[in-house]
């Protein structure tokens, strides 16, 4: 289906640079005319910061100026606050980030190299993100669905230490079941704010969202206890999202009830971090009230036979369809960018 923009929510984006004042340009005595640099006694200052993660810390004495970001969710959540990364990861075109990049302005950030899953990643990769000189990265899991390999990039992430100061996953994150956590890109955003001195306008934006998702559940009571699965295709089945994977989490925000795939009574055939795979016969089996699949109808050869397909409702997302995918995969930017088309669609299927 063609994609439609409805309204979204205007990102937080604060300049950094502070105007110097002129002596004599203001009268003196007018209190409000002299803005302070000096932090109020209620307002700590955000410099020197100290970034705690899973595998350590990092600290950072002022604020960078030439961030790298290593997947999705740190790049979005770096742009969601002004900021274009020097270099950043980019998985699968996403118009929300294209979009973002073009209205901060400035220098185009480099792209690390894509699809870095396959090929010589501790080396190509790596390379690129030395050559950029960063003061700091900032690197999440890159994009993975389902049955991810760990590694080929085990190193990559374990060398980007000597290259600057990186907040990075610890190498058991990288392996399939660390993937894809329900709130792994609300915590990025958080971080990002933290590492830019923009911990106010990152939870603006995080509060912003929230509203939006809550409006929409308002706006949709017909989403209210539904339940719900998201698959998509996979070799030899179709993977199935679980109850704790970001997509699901959204969808329960909505008002769904994702399906717990632990009540499946069939043995799944793998499970890999938030998803697992199903056979094309097992998947006809599912029944819940709706099935959100990203793919086209004309490609579907199992969920159509589903028990979902004769008692409930399929929602054919298309695979290529960038409001889907803004919500399957969130991140600080796509979320907004997508979630009123995303609703609307839904909203239709169940109407039909």
């Amino acid at each position: 289906m063609a994609a439609r923009r409805a309204k979204s929510i205007t990102l937080v984006s604060v300049g950094l640079a502070c105007s110097l004042l002129l002596a004599g340009c203001t009268p003196a005595s007018d209190p409000e005319a002299q803005p302070s640099s000096v932090p109020s006694a209620t307002e700590a200052p955000a410099f020197p910061t100290t970034l705690v993660f899973e595998g350590g810390e990092v600290t950072l004495d002022s604020r960078p100026e030439r961030v790298v970001t290593i997947g999705a969710p740190q790049t979005d959540a770096v742009l969601a606050l002004g900021t274009v990364p020097a270099g950043i990861e980019k998985a699968f075109v996403a118009p929300w980030r294209e979009e973002a990049i073009a209205a901060v302005g400035g220098e185009a950030p480099v792209i690390v190299t894509p699809n870095s899953y396959y090929g010589d990643i501790a080396g190509s990769a790596l390379a690129d993100v030395e050559a950029l000189t960063p003061d700091l990265i900032l690197a999440g899991l890159m994009y993975c669905v389902y049955d991810c390999d760990p590694e080929p990039t085990a190193e990559f992430y374990t060398s980007l230490d000597g290259v600057a100061p990186t907040v990075r996953p610890t190498t058991d994150a990288i392996a399939p079941e660390g993937y894809d956590s329900a709130t792994a890109w609300r915590e990025a955003l958080m971080q990002a704010g933290q590492a830019l001195g923009q911990t106010g306008e990152a939870q603006a934006h995080l509060d912003s969202i929230d509203a939006s998702l809550s409006d929409a559940a308002a706006a949709h009571p017909e989403f209210l206890g539904k339940t719900i699965a998201t698959v998509g295709a996979a070799e030899g089945g179709y993977y199935v999202r679980t109850a704790s994977s970001p997509f699901s989490a959204l969808l329960a925000d909505l008002g769904f009830s994702p399906l717990d795939v632990s009540t499946i009574e069939f043995d799944a055939v793998d499970e890999s971090g938030s998803a697992v795979l199903l056979t094309y016969d097992q998947v006809t089996l599912l029944d819940v009230d709706i099935i959100v699949i990203g793919a086209d109808e004309a490609a579907d050869s199992a969920v159509s036979k589903s028990l979902t397909a004769a008692n409930g409702v399929v929602f054919y997302a298309g695979n290529a369809e960038p409001s889907y995918w803004g919500v399957a995969q969130p991140t600080a930017l796509s979320v907004p960018w997508a979630l009123d088309t995303f609703v609307q669609n839904l909203a239709d299927a169940l109407a039909s």
